[in-house]
């Protein structure tokens, strides 16, 4: 008898295999596909945060408002670039507006991403990523 319990449960493993190795195909094959783009988009957010955002905080004192916020939307649109995110680079995807501080207050640089990424799943499915993301940096030069 312990033989045909052992015959059954064998039976029964293959099939609870194949099913748990077709999930795990499924994920990897999903995660090829979503991975590049999460990050990517993840990339940018930290690029504005780290580099692109404190930067604005090292421009000139002199300079206007307009166009720190036209300096600071060409970086972002390189970046974009540069990580393959086009659709950073349509018109309204990324908005930048500076507000100046008076005399002894620090000024601020308001950047909003919103656009849309699609991606395909091997032509079985197919998933919008929005990203609509606001940043707010303070910038600790005067902007005039």
């Amino acid at each position: 008898m312990p033989s045909r319990f052992h015959t059954r449960q064998a039976g029964e493993g293959k099939v609870g295999c194949f099913v748990t190795l077709t999930i795990l195909i499924i994920a990897i094959a999903a995660a090829i596909k979503a991975g590049p783009v999460y990050y990517s988009n993840n990339e940018l957010v930290n690029a504005i945060n780290s580099d692109i955002g404190p930067g604005a905080s090292r421009a000139r004192s002199d300079m206007p408002a307009d166009e720190l916020a036209s300096q600071v939307a060409t970086q972002i649109r390189s970046k974009a670039k540069e990580l393959e995110i086009p659709e950073a680079m349509k018109p309204g995807a990324v908005t930048v507006t500076v507000s100046q501080g008076n005399s002894d207050a620090p000024g601020n640089v308001h950047v909003v991403l919103r656009y849309t990424r699609p991606v395909d799943f091997y032509g079985v499915y197919s998933y919008n990523f929005d990203t609509d993301q606001a940043l707010d940096i303070t910038i600790m030069t005067n902007i005039k």
